[in-house]
This record gives structure tokens, C-alpha cells and sequence, in this order.
């Protein structure tokens, strides 16, 4: 799968982690020759992410190839660990993502992944399972690719782990939801293997 950012450089400059954009997601034989279009995503521009915030939360709509909105993910109210909902097309929640937690669910658990690995996750939970060690249905980790990668360049290698979640459009969901995820919190080009 190949994806295409649009948004410009103005924005990009400017905004950095706030720019709107619009990527299209395709199947095909290299990144130069689309195929098949799979999804399209829409980040509109919001306030930044930040805790106890009422209003203007971060998020990005889903669509698939016909166009038709297939849900969204959005910053959820939060004190301490940043948290957001993956809604259907009908709004419904249907996942939470946070990085795990300790401390009943109040500070981000730092060895979830284990001791120096630079492994940063973020967990992807049903509703209602939020914070509970070996519930989560996916998992988003952003990967160490090697000094020379993460000292010389922008680009941030991903897992998207999604072995529990069967619905196509979910994980169509879930990809988007990377996508935001990767701006927010580390501002480079991404590189995404799918499990």
C-alpha cells in the first residue's frame, strides 16, 4: 500500500503539527502508479493537543473509496494520557487508543514494551476495556530503525498490528488513526508495516 499527503507547504511551515491535509491510501504496484484507491483520510485544522481541553479536538475523518465517511478518531477529554475515540460512520465508539498505563491508568507505562527497546506504543481497546493489560484488539508501535534513520531523517517507521480486528473498514479506521497519531506526536514521514 502506498499513501499520498495533500496539504501545502504554507500550512506545513507554519502549523507543523496542526496543518490540515487530505492522503489518499492506494494498492497498486509502486507509489508512482496508483491502482486501486482503498481510502481516503481529511484532518481538518484544530487547536493543538493538549489535557482538560472542552472543545476543538484533534481528528480525522475516514472515507472510503467511494467517498462515503466511514467514522473518524477524536481527541477524547483527558487529564494525563492523551486518549481518542475510533467512531463508526454512525458515530458510535468503537476503539480507544492510548499509549498503557500504570498508576490505574493516570502516567503512560514506559516498560509496556519492554527495557530499552525504543518501542513507542499505543494501544487500541474496546470500549469500556480501556487501561486493562492484554485487552487491547491492535497495537500501533512506532519502531527504533537506527541511528543513522532517526538522526539523518524525518521518517518514523510504524507496526500496526491488527490481528484481533476483522472488519476491513475498522482497520481502515485504525490506519487513519495512525496517521493522525504519527503528526501529533512525531512530526515525520511514516513507514508502516501491517501485521
Amino acid at each position: 500500500m502506498y499513501g499520498m499527503e495533500q496539504s501545502s507547504s504554507i500550512a506545513r511551515f507554519f502549523l507543523s503539527k496542526l496543518h490540515p491535509w487530505n492522503m489518499t491510501v492506494w494498492h497498486g504496484s509502486s507509489s508512482r502508479a496508483p491502482s486501486v484507491e482503498i481510502a481516503t483520510y481529511h484532518r481538518p485544522l484544530r487547536m493543538p493537543l493538549a489535557p482538560l481541553k472542552c472543545c476543538c479536538h484533534q481528528a480525522v475523518l475516514h472515507h472510503d473509496a467511494a467517498g462515503k465517511l466511514i467514522g473518524e478518531t477524536v481527541e477524547n477529554f483527558y487529564c494525563c494520557v492523551p486518549m481518542f475515540d475510533v467512531r463508526d460512520g454512525q458515530g458510535n465508539i468503537e476503539y480507544v487508543i492510548s499509549q498503557p498505563t500504570c498508576m490505574d491508568g493516570n502516567c503512560v507505562d514506559c516498560f509496556a514494551e519492554g527495557v530499552f527497546n525504543l518501542r513507542i506504543p499505543f494501544y487500541v481497546y474496546e470500549q469500556g476495556a480501556q487501561h486493562v493489560t492484554g485487552q487491547e484488539v491492535a497495537r500501533i508501535v512506532k519502531v527504533w530503525s537506527g541511528l543513522s534513520s532517526e538522526l539523518c531523517t524525518d521518517a518514523d517507521n510504524f507496526e500496526l498490528n491488527f490481528n484481533n480486528v476483522n472488519k476491513p473498514v475498522s482497520k481502515a479506521r485504525l490506519l487513519g488513526s495512525l496517521f493522525l497519531l504519527n503528526q501529533l506526536f512525531f512530526e515525520g514521514k511514516s513507514s508502516v508495516s501491517c501485521l
